[in-house]
């Protein structure tokens, strides 16, 4: 793993992170995979940054289902249309 990563990143970093994470729901360790963090720290920063999102946007934010079984296919899921 890369260096310690907290939540004193860019703000648009942590939107990514959180986004990213509603739109695909990953797991921990893809998440961290992605970002270059733990799966301790992934957990950590969607605790922190979902509320702030929700709070945002002023209501709450939904999870897609968990069906992914490939890299691919979540990569395909990564089109924002």
């Amino acid at each position: 793993m890369q260096g310690r990563k907290d939540l004193s990143q860019p703000p648009l970093d942590k939107l990514l992170f959180i986004l990213l994470y509603l739109k695909c729901y990953p797991t921990y360790d893809l998440q961290g995979l992605l970002f270059g963090l733990d799966r301790t720290r992934v957990c950590r920063w969607v605790k922190i940054l979902l509320p702030v999102l929700e709070m945002t946007l002023g209501r709450e934010c939904v999870l897609p289902a968990r069906q992914i079984r490939s890299a691919e296919e979540f990569f395909s899921r990564l089109s924002w249309s």
